[in-house]
């Protein structure tokens, strides 16, 4: 076993160096604290003020580490434990992972180093096999894990037969002829929802169903999450049943069904793994409810560390199987009768009919609308166009010949100003400002994107700003930490300028850094202008540069654009795909594969990104402000054309919009808002934190516009701009060109562009 000695030698300081950078007694050089860290993570050292060794008398506490309280079935573990532990005169200390695999272990190693008895653990990084066997398996500390099982591990563990009891499930449901069976549970690295996954699949084996990838949906285990996978599993078509591994998931659940006008035990059955109780009020009306005693598995879990902590060595280690007793019942439920349509439609006499392109924000509003149809009886048909330029052409040459005849445009904000000079967009300023509609809630810089010459034409759908995601885990991690630090002489963080955002980028490649654990540092997206332009306009104003100025004299050629295009062709060496090649989606791809180390995007997109955290293709996730602080608001509006005859069932539509709970829907689902509701909410903070920095960065942001309209000219919506500043990169790329030739040849094709829309040069 690494003793502090050790630690010190490895480092290269003294012991007393290393004593200070564990207790914090004294300040210690960052670099001083980097070598003792590396030290001891190579070590595998396990800091213990007890000393951790034999003939002390270890105390009378254990440490219990579980996810969190709020889920019934932990607390009710807790209860338990407990029971048990004051009955044998232990005390017992808890403490809360929040899911955070960092804080789980720094917990761990904070009840090692205080010598506890023993531990019980509900782990929420089962996979980390080589922590467990450092920290607990070489120390023998006598240990009970719960729920989830670590891999590889030789170690006391305890849970329910949540196999048997999904399988049981899933065959009783098949029995009655329910063949369309969802599955929604935590992610599936977790022995416990793993083992729904295998009840779920052998019972559909056994009767000859093909397993549908689209009907299993993995979450963080969180009503929000839940909810959100329920709208998903019903979006084609509604499942004839939906088996849930928890009953907080299945509160959830139970809320999308609503909001859809679905019923639970009569249009749908749902099932859930449960806990024991004779109070029938605290299940869910028309839901199905297992039988857990978790608290007998408390109980249970206690005495077993308790006697293990009695016989240290001599402990034989065991795995504890608690049996759900509803399998030994017969499930109270209908035979299915046939549906008469499973696709999920409502047919009335009033129509919308909305006119989009497909983002992340207008499938959230699909979803989330089914509850207006039903409360309206209005069928809402969403048109989408497949580009962006394609929409702007349709909106833009609006009419009454032209058909289908749209009521709602959903079109990019930096388009507002010439639709609505064209008169492209109805006047809806009299509704917006009404009493009955809710704008004072609007986020003041979403509302300001909707008005054009002081008149509404528009209300916000989506609205955010850019954003820096990067790999937290990885950025925290020791080895990483100290290789930066030897070869950049600076630390490792979350880089505060493009030019520190590029050498992380080179660090994080492969090609450039053979230890690198991700391949590519980032990604740029600019298979399209209007994905590229954000890209590029983000660095020109870090750097000061600009387009034009503000008395619309173009300032293409510039030493501060020159910077500008130098910065970004830097960060192309740390890219697989150069960005005419790459779209939004494939940048998100990179990022939640593993395979990129940063992103830069909008919020729009966090929804993804949060699903990858939870199926843990990647781990922990930080978000800051843009380097340089200069990002650009984002957002799509939603306008009524002029030509619409059902304007007055449009503006009843936009006030449900903006109402508090359909906000919370619309984020939950989406992972961003316009409205301010969302961010005083801590249960959706916790599942899109990067939401606490959008509101702060919004002090920063820049909007992307035309030039400012004079009396002899023309509105210039901003794609035309931006094709000249996007054909920059084309040129010194695909041509050949030196930075200096682009621009001076996009200063040309810029100036000839403000003369044809009447601009004076």
């Amino acid at each position: 076993m690494a003793t502090l000695k050790d630690v010190a030698k490895r480092a290269g300081v003294s012991i007393a160096t290393v004593s200070c950078c564990l207790s914090g007694a004294k300040n210690v050089r960052v670099e001083t604290k980097l070598k003792v860290m590396e030290a001891i993570e190579e070590l595998g050292y396990i800091p213990n003020s007890a000393a951790r060794n034999l003939k002390l008398k270890s105390s009378n506490e254990i440490g219990v580490v579980l996810p969190d309280i709020n889920d019934a079935f932990y607390a009710e573990i807790l209860k338990g434990i407990s029971s048990e532990c004051q009955q044998e005169g232990y005390i017992i200390n808890v403490a809360f992972s929040y899911g955070s695999k960092k804080s789980e272990s720094e917990k761990i190693e904070e009840f090692i180093n205080k010598n506890v008895a023993g531990l019980l653990i509900l782990s929420c990084q089962p996979e980390n096999t080589a922590f467990f066997k450092g920290r607990i398996e070489k120390l023998n500390i006598p240990t009970v894990f719960m729920d989830r099982k670590p891999e590889d591990i030789n170690v006391n563990f305890a849970s329910f037969d949540n196999y048997g009891t999904v399988y049981f499930f899933t065959r009783s449901l098949l029995q009655k002829e329910y063949k369309d069976i969802a599955l929604i549970t935590g992610a599936h690295h977790l022995s416990s929802q793993k083992a729904c996954l295998r009840g779920y699949m052998d019972a559909l084996g056994e009767f000859g169903c093909t397993y549908h990838k689209d009907w299993v949906r993995v979450t963080n285990m969180s009503k929000e999450d839940a909810f959100k996978a329920a709208m998903l599993v019903c979006q084609q078509k509604i499942p004839h049943a939906i088996i849930s591994s928890s009953v907080t998931m299945t509160r959830g659940i139970w809320e999308a069904l609503d909001i859809q006008g679905i019923s639970p035990g009569k249009d749908i059955q749902v099932l859930t793994l449960g806990e024991e109780s004779w109070n029938k009020s605290d299940q869910l009306p028309g839901v199905t409810h297992s039988s857990r005693s978790a608290f007998t598995m408390g109980t249970s879990v206690a005495d077993l560390l308790i006697g293990n902590i009695a016989k240290p060595f001599s402990f034989e280690k065991k795995n504890l199987s608690f049996t759900d007793d509803i399998i030994y019942t017969k499930l109270n439920i209908p035979p299915r009768t046939e549906r008469k349509s499973s696709v999920i439609s409502v047919s009335g006499r009033k129509t919308l009919r909305v006119l989009h392109y497909e983002i992340p924000s207008t499938n959230s509003i699909k979803l989330v609308s089914r509850c207006f149809s039903n409360q309206y009886d209005v069928d809402i048909i969403y048109d989408n166009i497949d580009e962006a330029d394609k929409l702007f052409y349709r909106i833009a040459n609006d009419g009454p010949q032209l058909d289908p005849q749209y009521d709602i445009l959903i079109f990019d904000v930096p388009w507002k100003d010439y639709l609505a000079d064209n008169h492209c967009l109805e006047d809806i300023t009299e509704v917006v400002e009404s009493p009955d509609f809710n704008r004072d809630h609007i986020l003041k810089e979403n509302m300001e994107n909707c008005y054009y010459k002081n008149r509404c034409v528009a209300i916000p759908l989506s609205g955010g700003t850019q954003g820096l995601y990067y790999r937290q885990d990885l950025f925290e991690k020791a080895s990483n930490m100290k290789a930066f630090k030897d070869k950049y002489k600076i630390p490792l963080r979350a880089p505060r300028t493009w030019t520190e955002f590029n050498g992380i980028a080179e660090f994080f490649t492969r090609s450039y850094n053979p230890n690198s654990p991700t391949e590519y540092g980032t990604s740029v997206s600019g298979q399209y202008d209007g994905e590229l332009a954000p890209e590029l306009l983000i660095r020109l104003w870090a750097e000061g540069g600009k387009m034009w100025n503000s008395k619309n004299r173009v300032c293409m050629d510039s030493p501060q654009n020159e910077r500008a295009f130098q910065i970004i062709l830097q960060t192309l060496k740390y890219v697989e795909r150069l960005p005419f090649d790459t779209s939004i989606d494939e940048i998100i791809e990179d990022f939640c594969s593993g395979k990129t180390a940063m992103l830069v995007t909008c919020t729009e997109y966090a929804g993804k990104i949060r699903s990858s955290i939870d199926t843990n293709v990647i781990g922990k996730v930080g978000y800051t402000m843009l380097p340089g602080k200069a990002p650009m608001t984002l957002g799509w509006n939603m306008g009524l054309s002029r030509y619409s005859e059902n304007k007055e069932l449009a503006y009843e539509y936009f006030r449900w919009l903006c109402r508090k709970d359909t906000s919370y829907y619309m984020t939950i689902l989406g992972g961003q808002s316009t409205l301010v509701y969302p961010y005083h909410s801590n249960e959706i903070l916790e599942l899109y934190p990067w939401m606490r920095v959008v509101q702060d960065s919004f002090r920063y942001t820049r909007s992307r516009s035309g030039p400012v309209k004079t009396v002899t000219s023309r509105v210039m919506c901003s794609n035309s701009p931006e094709a000249v500043l996007c054909n920059v990169l084309r040129n010194i790329l695909n041509r050949g060109m030196t930075v200096k030739e682009a621009l001076k040849t996009g200063q040309t094709e810029m100036e000839q562009l403000f003369r044809e829309y009447g601009y004076p040069m």
